[in-house]
This record gives C-alpha cells, structure tokens and sequence, in this order.
C-alpha cells in the first residue's frame, strides 16, 4: 500500500456525525433518477429545550461549538439527507440522476424562510462555502466534485473528478441564501444565514427559540424549540443533568454520554473498525491465514465488551442496511465458526499444535503480532479480546500497544503484521483509500526447500531475521487486483456483487464491526428520538414534550 495513502488512513483513524425531511429513501441506481419520499409527518407538540451556544454561530460552514453545529440541520435543508439507515432520502432536490462523472440535480418548489425562491445559483454558492469550511467534514466529503454549476434556475449539474454512482450520498451539504452570511439586527448583533429548514431562529432580548418556518416546503412542524445557553462544557453537562435539554447526541464518544433520564437510540454510522493485513509478511499474505481470521472473529464479543454495544458486527465494508450494497455481505456466525477456521489453517499447511495448544509446522510456531493504539480505549479492550479469540483457535497473537504518534507511524511505515484500525468512512462508503492502486506487492519468493522466505516486522517494529513459513497444500487461489477491480465498479463496468466477489477471494482487510452512535433524549420526550449522519434531530418533528 503506498505511504501517502496509509498515512491518509492512519490519520482517519486517530482522528476517528450529525446532522429531517423525507421517511425511508431508496439509494439511487447508477444513471437512475430517484424518487421523491413522504415527508416525516409534523405531529409534535409543545416546546422542546436543546443545547446552545449564544457565543457562537450558526451558519453552518463556520459554527464551532458541537451543539450548534447539531442544530444547523434544523435551519438548513440539503439536496439530500440520509436517512437512520444511513440511506439517501430526497430533500430539497425533486430528483438526481448519475450519468458518468455527471450528476444533475432538479430541484423542488422550495422557498427560504423570508420567502425568496431557492435556486441553483443558491446551490452552487452553498457548495463553494462548504468545499472551503475547514471546520467541517464538507471538505473531505464533497473533494471529489470539481465543479458546480447551475444549468437553469432549478436545475444543478455537478462534474466529478472520478465516476461515483453513489455521489448523491454526499450531498446533503446545507443549503443557505447566497451572500446572506453577513447579516445582523439593528443593534449590530450577527444573525444566521437565511436557510430553508424546518425552523427559524428568534432572539428575543436574550431569550433564544426555534419557531417554526411558515415558508417550509414540506409538512411545517407544530412543536417549537426553546434554546438553553451553554457557554461551555460545565454548563451543558449540567443543564443535561437538570433536565433542561431534552436531546443530546453524543456520536461515536462513549466517553461523552450525558447523565439523563430518558431513552437512549442508537444511531447507524460510517465508522468502519477493522484489521489491516501487511502484504509483505508472508504469514498474513497467504489467503488460508487471512480466511481462518475472518472465520474466528467473535465479533459479538468485541462489539458487546469493547464498544459496550454501540457497535454491530460487520463482515463486510458495507452496512447491513445499505440498499446499493443490500445481500452483499457473506454470511459468518457473529460469535466465529471455529471449524471453518480450522480448515483454513490446514490450506495454509497447519494441521498438528504444539504443547501450548497453537498450530505449529516444521518451521514452528503460528504466531503473529497485533499493533493497535493504546490511546483509544475501545482499541485496548478489542486487543485483549483478539489475542483470546485466536488462542482459542489455535493462533498465538502477541499484542504490540503504542500511542497514537508512534501507533501512525508504524502503520504508515509498514512496520506490523497486523494493525487493529478505524475509519470514518465518506458517506457513500468509498473504499478507494483503503484498498489503494498498488496494495498487493509480492509477498514472498520461492526457494529451493520448497518453503518460502519473507523478512517480517517484529513486536518493536524492527526487521526481523527472515523466517519460513509452509507453502499452501491446497492450489493457490489466483491474486484479485481488487483495487482495480473496485474502480472498475465505480466506473460501471461491473457490480457491486462481483467486487464483492473479489473481496472476500482477495481479503485485502479483515472487516470486524460498524460504530454506533449515542442519542439520548429525556422521558419527557414521546415517541423515541432518532437521529442520523445528516441530521442529530431526525424526527424532531414528530415528537411531543409532556
């Protein structure tokens, strides 16, 4: 894998989303328009209290506070909004439609809140803003549109530096009146942008709301939203622990989870947790290794114990609720099939175990050595677990704990065997940067005693002496340029099934779970509080404060 690209990953992953307008949402075919959803239907009532920072902004491109960033959604419609599946769900766009490195968007009849038509020209300068707010996730996640323009008033056509069929997962950028950033009232004090969401923002003297917006396109909501100031931290904690906010979406930081009575939702996100292989190490090259770990992974365990059930286990890059990538995923027992594994290991040449109870060969020993971040928590704990799950199947699995600096280091050095790693994938689950142009390099060499030669990385991350390992008694399996095979994908000259095909014949990483996010809402709250990757307060609409 070249280094620009692991270190691309490797800072993903130390690094490692909030953000309602139409119900379920269809993931649109490559080339195919998509259809408008129904709208969520405004049943709500009474007032609901959410988090604030009078300090702070809410256009969304420049806030910097997480609740006010939360609460942008409510201002802004996008194009397009993900659903709780994390599937798109048309908003402000009538219909999209992909055709090569194209996509047109058609937009709806829609209106801003001081009842000016929204139009493509307001698209495209709301693209420009979010391609540059470096305070956001829009950079990253819109970099592969190199331009916008408007083909009529109601119509937007945005040119791809890449082919995507699945682009319009990324728009749901928020939609704001051109040039309309820079307002303010009569006493000189800032005001958002003009937006075309579910609400508008009110200030009176010192006493904040949402109220709702009689120019809304869609089903206007009933309820409003009282704002509680929290200047900092402290004060949010608090005012959760008073009773004085009713929601609160945490995400993936379980270290962050309010004290509140109430209901806990679970919300489905893009982080994707899993095992990175070193090609160049012939024991974690070789497929039968790579496929008795896939088989022995007891990934219920890890996501009950590690991420204390806010994740789901994942045998496959892709969610299980992903309509693009729907009935994709090979189907594994969560808790591991050991038998298969078994198997695997005698492909690979291990049939007999030493006195400890691990596969050995004449060459010794299975054992192979796992580098994971001791600065993420969950990380520490999924290590533990690993080494018990390969011992139960015979593999001896030493673990390599370092810091996050040396931790990225080391992976974009290539110095491991394997590496525990997270990534917060794009929305549309492009895997371009994991697998990358040149993953696959030769693994190992033959040499005359029939055995193969590879030097590997040991526990400190130093060359080691060249070990052997056995050759496969099975027939190799033929090499996927799986990197190739994916773009082949992205460009339409083949489906998602056969690269899916390709994955699991080549298994370039070894996929363990997807990260759940946390959304608590009090009990005074009816019904239940959703969110999702577009929208921290999904179904706000329909809900009721009693």
């Amino acid at each position: 894998m070249p280094k620009r690209i692991v270190a691309l990953l490797v800072c993903i992953c130390i690094l490692a989303v909030a953000a309602s307008c139409n119900t379920g949402g269809t993931s649109p075919s490559a080339g195919m328009a998509t259809t408008q959803q129904t709208s969520l239907q405004s049943l709500g009532t009474g007032t609901l209290s959410l988090a604030f920072s009078a300090s702070d902004s809410l256009n969304p491109y420049t806030a910097v506070t997480k609740v006010n960033k939360q609460l942008t959604a409510l201002l802004f419609d996008p194009l397009v909004k993900l659903d709780e599946q994390i599937n798109p769900a048309l908003c402000l766009a009538k219909s999209a439609v992909v055709e090569g490195n194209k996509c047109i968007v058609t937009l709806n009849d829609a209106q801003f809140s001081d009842g000016t038509a929204v139009t493509a020209d307001d698209v495209v300068y709301s693209l420009n803003l979010a391609q540059e707010a470096e305070n956001t996730i829009f950079p990253q996640q819109l970099a592969n549109i190199a331009s916008c323009g408007a083909a009529s008033s109601t119509v937007v056509e945005f040119t791809l530096r890449t082919e995507d069929p699945n682009v319009i997962r990324l728009l749901d950028f928020p939609i704001m009146k051109t040039n309309s950033e820079n307002r303010q009232n009569a006493d000189k004090k800032a005001l958002p942008p003009i937006g075309c969401g579910r609400y508008v923002y009110q200030d009176d003297n010192g006493s904040y709301s949402l109220i709702p917006n009689e120019h809304y396109f869609g089903v206007a909501p009933e309820n409003n939203v009282r704002l509680v100031n929290v200047p900092d931290t402290a004060a949010w904690q608090y005012a959760l622990k008073a009773g004085e906010a009713d929601i609160c979406y945490s995400g993936i930081d379980l270290d962050d989870v309010p004290s509140m009575r109430g209901g806990v939702s679970r919300v489905a996100q893009t982080d994707f947790v899993f095992l990175g292989l070193n090609e160049n190490v012939a024991q974690v090259s070789d497929i039968y290794i790579k496929k008795a770990i896939f088989y022995l992974l007891n990934r219920k365990e890890i996501c009950d114990s590690a991420y204390y059930s806010y994740a789901t286990p994942a045998t496959s890059p892709f969610t299980g609720q992903l309509d693009f990538a729907a009935d994709t995923a090979q189907e594994v027992s969560e808790m591991g099939d050991l038998q298969a594994a078994q198997q695997q290991l005698a492909l690979a040449g291990y049939t007999s175990k030493d006195s400890s109870g691990f596969y050995r060969s004449d060459a010794g020993t299975l054992q192979l050595t796992l580098l994971y971040n001791t600065d993420n928590a969950n990380h520490a704990l999924a290590a533990t677990l690993l080494q018990e799950q390969f011992k139960k199947s015979g593999i001896k699995l030493e673990l390599s704990g370092t810091s996050g600096a040396e931790y990225a280091k080391r992976v974009a050095d290539g110095q491991y065997m394997l590496y525990l790693g997270e990534i917060k994938l794009n929305k549309n689950f492009d895997l371009t940067n994991m697998l990358g142009e040149t993953m696959h390099m030769p693994a190992t060499t033959q040499n005359p005693e029939n055995m193969t030669t590879q030097a590997q990385t040991d526990v400190t991350g130093n060359a080691a002496l060249a070990t052997t390992q056995p050759v496969s008694t099975a027939v190799p399996q033929p090499k996927v340029d799986i990197a190739a095979l994916y773009q082949s994908y992205l460009a339409g000259q083949t489906t998602i099934e056969t690269f899916m095909e390709g994955f699991y014949t080549d298994l370039p990483f070894i996929p363990i779970c997807h990260r759940l996010g946390v959304l608590h809402y009090s009990d005074q709250v009816t019904p239940a509080a959703t969110a999702s990757v577009s929208d921290a307060y999904y179904n706000i609409t329909t809900l009721s404060v009693s």
